[in-house]
């Protein structure tokens, strides 16, 4: 009998291990950009300009983490849970298909409750115009410029996303959950970005963002519909169509 109950404990520890190693999948969505500003640049200086942002963009998309993060915790680093990703910011999409060639994570932190949901997040990854880790000494480098999304669930605007940026200051803000750097985009991810549209700079945010375990609904079709004076104008042409036809009868009846 004694086997019996240490086996059926073993097993239930080993499916309780497991069920806490599945992996999660968790939803971004944002509202749609309340500023948006683009390149001005007559002939592109460097990189890719090409990229139009406006207000009927916004951030959006997914990432499975290997298994939800523990309880309790602040800033705990799940840059190295992270099994896929796609995210878009209305004009790029990243993915882990292109991680550490073009696509770095630079921060992805978040904070949890008693039941390990997330409550708190802070995520940034930095995207090169061309594979490669570029030093500091070559931020004008068209090659090196860098575009971005970062987003987290505090702060006024809490969604910024840049294309075509200069950077300045290379390295990742990723940690260990203790306060020490990973390194984990290998110097290849930006910490300061600078440039405008003149420059051929492209950038926006939005006032909210979630981070969900539900999906977000699809966008809701907008139907169009007719105003009252176009309602007026059709029913007049429907009048004139009936008067018509009665006229065409009666001269063929005679």
């Amino acid at each position: 009998m004694k086997r019996v109950v240490l086996g059926l404990a073993l097993a239930l520890g080993l499916f309780a291990n497991q069920a806490a190693a599945q992996a999660v999948t968790y939803y971004i969505d944002s509202a749609p950009y309340s500023t948006a500003s683009n390149s001005t640049a007559v002939v592109c200086p460097a990189g890719d300009c090409s990229r139009v942002y406006t207000t009927a963009h916004k951030l959006s998309g997914q990432f499975e983490l290997a298994g939800a993060p523990p309880p309790n915790e602040i800033g705990y680093d799940v840059s190295f849970g992270i099994n896929t990703f796609t995210i878009n910011d209305g004009q790029r999409t990243y993915t882990e298909a292109d991680l550490y060639n073009t696509v770095y994570i630079n921060t992805a932190k978040v904070d949890t409750n008693a039941a390990g949901e997330i409550i708190g997040f802070e995520f940034k990854f930095d995207r090169v115009n061309t594979p490669g880790s570029y030093p500091v000494s070559a931020p004008a480098n068209p090659a090196a410029r860098v575009s971005s999304i970062w987003f987290t669930s505090v702060g006024a605007t809490p969604v910024n996303v840049l294309s075509n940026a200069i950077c300045q200051v290379r390295g990742d803000n990723a940690e260990d959950g203790f306060g020490n750097p990973t390194g984990g985009t290998f110097g290849a991810g930006c910490l300061n970005a600078s440039g405008g549209p003149a420059d051929g700079v492209s950038f926006a945010s939005a006032a909210s963002v979630t981070v969900s375990l539900t999906p977000p609904p699809p966008p809701v079709p907008t139907v169009p519909t007719l105003s009252e004076w176009a309602m007026i104008l059709f029913g007049g042409l429907l009048a004139m169509g009936a008067v018509m036809h009665l006229h065409h009868r009666r001269q063929i009846n005679g």
